[in-house]
């Protein structure tokens, strides 16, 4: 029970760092990871679910490592 609530939250915390991430198509590895998306209707250029998620993960990851790091 206790892993799949920490599981639930490391989801939720990667699904609102994707939404950040979307907005910054500058991190596109190619432009198959960038999409248009209608905000407010208006239609922006925006990153694909996927490409976002693989770069919030791999956030994650260094994130992760880095804090290990420090803590020994």
């Amino acid at each position: 029970m206790e892993i799949e609530l920490l599981e639930d939250i490391r989801t939720l915390l990667i699904r609102n760092r994707v939404g950040e991430i979307r907005l910054n198509i500058e991190r596109a590895e190619s432009e198959a990871d960038i999409e248009e998306a209608h905000l407010n209707g208006e239609t922006h250029k925006v990153l694909t679910r996927p490409a976002a998620f693989r770069i919030a993960v791999s956030e994650l990851k260094q994130d992760k490592a880095f804090i290990r790091s420090l803590v020994g």
